[in-house]
């Protein structure tokens, strides 16, 4: 049988709350490359992983810390639900963000706020999403958005203009001298 992972630092809610604010996630390395982070913000904690693989290094967001609410094991987790997402083998670290749909984003979103926001205030937010977010637009993917490609499509078209003129000639610098100087 394994030995269990501790970490005084981020094994409890009491041990977590005397952590100092920090602009890094504080680092439990479980095993060689692998390591589960705490962030502790002025607000609540989130739960990141680290890996390093084949020379890369991947790091994601797992969820929110149980600070504040209980966990849940979806939106929110505690220390032995993170460790068993990280030694899992559906960790988020392996393999690239999924290709989500907007409903999926807007899935996350609600579980996200139910967990720290008031209910009435989710109730009515959620109630004017669903008015003004309709059917088609939920279907559509999140990453290959029209914005994204209006996007890519505006910053080539940016970069050309600032380094070609309109016969796609490569442009004189202003400040070039026209010739030799006309002063006696």
């Amino acid at each position: 049988m394994p030995r269990q992972i501790r970490d005084v630092r981020l094994q409890t809610r009491e041990a977590r709350q005397k952590l100092e604010p920090a602009k890094e996630p504080y680092w439990r390395e479980l095993r060689r490359g692998l390591h589960v982070g705490y962030y502790k913000g002025h607000e609540t904690g989130t739960w990141w992983l680290r890996e390093i693989r084949e020379g890369r290094r991947a790091k994601r967001r797992v969820g929110l810390a149980d600070d504040q609410v209980p966990s849940d094991g979806k939106a929110v987790y505690s220390f032995e639900q993170v460790l068993k997402v990280a030694l899992g083998e559906e960790r988020p670290t392996l393999s690239p963000g999924r290709d989500c749909t907007v409903e999926d984003a807007l899935n996350d979103y609600w579980a996200y706020r139910k967990a720290k926001s008031p209910a009435l205030s989710v109730a009515i937010d959620k109630s004017k999403q669903t008015t003004h977010v309709g059917a088609a637009l939920r279907a559509r993917s999140v990453l290959r958005s029209p914005l994204q490609s209006w996007k890519s499509g505006a910053m080539h078209w940016s970069v050309r203009r600032r380094t070609e003129n309109s016969s796609g000639e490569p442009r004189q610098p202003r400040n070039a001298c026209a010739g030799p100087s006309s002063q006696p």
